[in-house]
């Protein structure tokens, strides 16, 4: 009986222990544990001329990927969940192209500012979503990415 009772203790464990391992935690809603990543964007532009101006600004978050995600091992990872070309010298960044990594497509026009303070780590971002029609009345939203940021790296 004794064997009998551990065997399934052991075995409740083991898939106890499977479960968790196998568990998808998504990226944190948390705007806290948000971050910033600057990196030098490497492609040609569309005359054919090398986009050496522009730093690609990615908003990240952390998440947990499983035990045997379909990246290999599992552990903590970073998603994308805003993105941005900047173009010029900075710090201020005026009325970018903005978007959300889940649909990089549609990136939208937005007015505002992203301004890059390296010398204190951190990124602001404060825009404004156009959200009119062409042709109608300049309407605006608040971005839900709007906020300051610690910039966790940057390749120059």
């Amino acid at each position: 009986m004794k064997n009998s009772t551990m065997l399934h203790y052991t075995m409740a464990m083991l898939s106890l222990v499977l479960f968790l391992g196998c568990a998808y935690v998504p990226p944190s809603q948390d705007k806290t544990q948000w971050y910033a990543t600057l990196d030098k964007v490497h492609w040609n532009s569309a005359d054919g001329k090398p986009a050496s101006d522009k730093i690609c600004l990615q908003i990240n978050s952390p998440y947990w990927e499983p035990l045997l995600g379909p990246d290999g091992f599992g552990g903590k990872r970073e998603m994308p969940l805003y993105f941005s070309y900047l173009e010029g010298i900075g710090p201020e960044y005026r009325d970018p192209e903005f978007g959300t990594a889940s649909s990089p497509s549609l990136k939208s026009r937005h007015l505002g500012t992203i301004m890059v303070d390296k010398q204190n780590k951190r990124v602001i971002i404060d825009l404004q979503r156009v959200v009119s029609k062409p042709g109608e009345p300049q309407r605006t939203e608040p971005s839900p990415a709007n906020g300051t940021y610690p910039l966790k790296r940057w390749i120059e």
